[in-house]
């Protein structure tokens, strides 16, 4: 994909900062920019308001740290001095019990800061920022900058931009025969690449599931699967040889974050591509990562590395090493996972994205707005993020907005 220099576009103007802040992630953080025909660099923040909001899921999510039952998060929102709106989505870690709340003291700390800041300068005053809300402010930035010149955001984070993504559907059961079941009606609805999650269940389970996944879908999808980090190097070198067979896209985070060395010996002796997801955390982290050579996909999730800016300078230490990226999100309701939209419909390579996550909500803030079609998720035709929250959605799961 080539990329030129240009005034109404993201990538190619990071701002590096020379020392990281206390908090915050450190990280070079991208100028929201000026608009073609100038002027959109002189807007202004004019308020910046913010909403809390929990959204229950379906059924429990199941994970090593207990079930998470609803994901609570915060959504921001900036009007410029020309009544422009702007919206971002910061969801912390669902175990982290302070994170909602730490995540609203950070944000009021900058607030002053932030209004009469002009709109350009906001993704780098965010970048020293906690990463969800780093995330949130530069993405309420980027909306409200290309809603003002009336383009896509993706627009603004490159010039060649799909206008449909790929996702992977999630096989969720533990049943072979249920697992089956939910591979065969993805298949039939259009998906072309399915994800289970392993590790949680005996070897033998795990085994049985895929072996009943691949047998009703055959060669008609990709599989992927992601351990969560739950094997030791000699149960993850054992699975890999017992799950190969299946015919496998990747295997995800096989081991626990940190054991790089031994995630690069399982990659070479296993012959199974392996991606990197909760080792992801960062440019410096992939650096170490790809120089390590302990995988051949990273798995980017903007509100984990930062932003959309940090992520897009992850694609390009992945392209100069010839490894591969895949955006996910953090189970984000609409805003968020509209924001990982944009930025998937930039990147390179044409994986399956993670983004569709929303299923396994019971509720939105913007219900409707992104949904799957044949296994593509297409990019809203309205500017900025093409969704806004939805104000019978916001009165359900939201405590209402509060300005600082």
């Amino acid at each position: 994909m080539g990329r030129r220099p240009g005034p109404a576009r993201l990538a190619g103007r990071v701002r590096p900062r020379t020392e990281p802040a206390a908090g915050g992630h450190g990280a070079p953080a991208p100028a929201a920019g000026h608009a073609a025909g100038g002027g959109a660099g002189t807007v202004k923040v004019a308020t910046v308001a913010v909403c809390r909001y929990s959204v229950p899921l379906r059924t429990p999510l199941l994970t090593a740290r207990g079930p998470v039952r609803a994901r609570e998060g915060l959504l921001v929102r900036l009007l410029t001095d020309e009544g422009v709106v702007g919206h971002g989505e910061a969801a912390p870690h669902p175990h982290d019990r302070r994170g909602v709340r730490s995540l609203l003291d950070a944000l009021g700390a900058l607030a002053p800061v932030l209004r009469a800041m002009p709109l350009a300068d906001v993704p780098s005053a965010a970048s020293r920022l906690p990463p969800p809300l780093a995330f949130a402010l530069e993405t309420a930035a980027l909306d409200a900058l290309a809603r003002a010149q009336g383009v896509p955001l993706a627009s603004l984070l490159a010039d060649d931009v799909r206008q449909a993504v790929t996702v992977n559907a999630l096989v969720a059961a533990r049943d072979p025969c249920q697992c089956a079941r939910q591979a065969a009606e993805a298949v039939a609805q259009g998906f072309r690449c399915l994800k289970l999650k392993v590790g949680a269940l005996p070897l033998e389970r795990d085994v049985a599931r895929l072996r009943a996944v691949r047998e009703a879908v055959g060669d008609r999808a990709a599989l992927r699967l992601d351990a969560n980090g739950a094997w030791s190097p000699q149960e993850a070198a054992q699975a890999l040889a017992a799950l190969a067979p299946f015919g496998l896209e990747y295997v995800e985070q096989p081991l626990p974050p940190g054991r790089w060395r031994e995630m690069a010996r399982l990659r070479r002796d296993s012959g199974v591509a392996i991606a990197a997801d909760e080792d992801v955390t960062g440019p410096e982290a992939i650096s170490a990562l790809l120089e390590a050579g302990a995988a051949d996909v990273l798995v980017l999730k903007p509100a984990v590395v930062g932003g959309l800016g940090r992520a897009l300078e992850c694609v390009r230490l992945c392209r100069r090493a010839g490894a591969r990226a895949v955006v996910t999100t953090t189970l984000e309701t609409a805003i968020g996972t509209a924001a990982a939209l944009h930025l998937a419909a930039v990147l390179p390579w044409g994986l399956a994205a993670g983004l569709g996550a929303l299923a396994l909500l019971a509720g939105d803030l913007a219900s409707g707005r992104l949904q799957p079609r044949d296994g593509l998720l297409h990019l809203p035709a309205a500017p900025g993020l093409g969704v806004e929250p939805d104000a019978d959605d916001l009165a359900r799961h939201c405590d209402g907005w509060t300005a600082f």
